[in-house]
């Protein structure tokens, strides 16, 4: 009879608790507006903020001569931000800012062609403007993926990129007359022609952009496992003319 008491006991203890444990959550959830445990914002999630929706975008065809010469393509650009608030940190929960001004700008410099002095000014008044990040000019857009991994493997907390498409023009004199330019739309968010052929093929050459979703925690980081793809990106199609370059 003892023994069942005991253990009726210890049964009420454990349930007691388990309770105190979740009011315990409510209660710190109710002030502070985070979960207890993942530190999620319940607020952003309740007002739909912490889902995150992307653009998958679709990759615009290339124009191709009679014998298959690319005269216009997209190419697969990047530019290098550096995020300098310190409520910056990666999902380990380890600082994902620039910490070390004098080193970044150091090991920076060469990589993207810039004065180490440029550089160090830019990161030190963006940090004394409180700002959350920086852009370095005109200098730090359109990296191509050979530049953007070798300062990746550098491994500069807070250096990240952002990626974008340009339409590039490998024989850029011949025929550019004939096939006009295309530029990337804002509105549109994706490249369309503008003149000439880049403009009268453009329903043929536009993909069409997809979309995933996906949800984040307090500090901004994608939740593993969240990710869900909406809609799928649809390439354009390849135009061949019957020009030769070499003719």
């Amino acid at each position: 009879m003892k023994r069942s008491n005991r253990t009726l006991v210890m049964m009420m203890m454990a349930m007691g608790c388990i309770t105190l444990l979740i009011l315990s959550n409510v209660l710190y959830t109710m002030t502070s507006a985070r979960h207890f445990r993942t530190g999620m914002n319940v607020k952003e999630y309740k007002d739909g903020d912490i889902v995150k929706t992307e653009v998958l975008k679709a990759k615009r065809g290339s124009i191709l001569d009679r014998s298959g010469e690319i005269l216009a393509k997209d190419e697969d650009t990047y530019t290098i931000i550096a995020v300098l608030s310190k409520t910056r940190k990666d999902i380990g929960n380890r600082p994902a800012y620039v910490q070390d001004i004098d080193k970044t700008a150091r090991l920076l410099a060469p990589k993207l062609g810039l004065e180490e002095a440029f550089l160090r000014k830019k990161l030190q008044d963006a940090r004394d403007s409180n700002m959350y990040q920086t852009e370095f000019g005109e200098k730090g857009k359109y990296l191509s993926n050979s530049v953007k991994e070798s300062i990746a493997a550098l491994k500069l907390p807070g250096i990240e990129f952002q990626s974008s498409v340009k339409r590039t023009y490998p024989n850029s004199v011949f025929a550019s007359h004939l096939l006009g330019f295309a530029q990337y739309d804002e509105a549109k968010k994706k490249i369309t022609g503008q003149i000439g052929l880049e403009a009268a093929l453009d329903e043929e050459l536009s993909g069409t952009n997809g979309s995933k979703e996906y949800q984040k925690d307090a500090d901004g980081n994608p939740l593993p496992g969240t990710e869900y793809t909406k809609a799928y990106a649809k390439d354009g199609d390849n135009v061949v003319l019957t020009l030769d370059r070499n003719v």
